[in-house]
């Protein structure tokens, strides 16, 4: 009888902590794509095309510290289409391709196809995608950088010389 009690107990406490710690992200209204360089460490840059409209605020969190955001406004995506070889595209926070290897300097796009925003992040960088809204992204180091939506693993680029 205990047993049986135990494993209920176990079985609803498993079922009370699914989904503890996912928390969904504000939306943005705009159509903007944000980006934010942690640490000070920059492996990774947006590239701004003609056409586009380039905004640097500076934020400050709940704990005091400072980080930099900067929003790119995107005019044409049917150009970064033609124009980049590579991109990952996103669709329900899974990218496709899964994996891609690339040269290093190589630019890329990063697409979201989802009518939500997600969050993309790359090494230390992250890009705030809005619905439907796509960056593009230039690696600046050699190695294999692993690409989450929104905190799972989705896809990665592999960078060579």
């Amino acid at each position: 009888m205990k047993k049986n009690t135990l494993i209920l107990l176990i079985f609803v406490f498993s079922i009370l902590m699914v989904g503890t710690g996912c928390t969904k992200t504000d939306t943005n209204n705009e159509d903007t794509l944000s980006f934010t360089e942690r640490n000070n460490q920059k492996y990774i840059s947006a590239v701004i095309m003609p056409g586009v409209k380039i905004v640097t605020t500076e934020v400050t969190t709940k704990v005091a510290t400072k980080i930099n955001t900067t929003t790119v406004e995107t005019e044409d995506y049917g150009e970064a289409i033609t124009t980049y070889d590579y991109r990952f595209q996103f669709a329900n926070c899974s990218g496709n391709p899964g994996s891609l290897t690339m040269k290093l300097g190589t630019k890329f796009m990063i697409d979201n196809r989802d009518n939500a925003s997600h969050q993309i992040s790359i090494g230390t960088n992250i890009y705030k995608l809005e619905a439907y809204d796509f960056a593009i992204v230039n690696i600046q180091k050699v190695g294999d950088f692993i690409i989450t939506c929104d905190g799972g693993g989705a896809a990665h680029a592999l960078i060579q010389k």
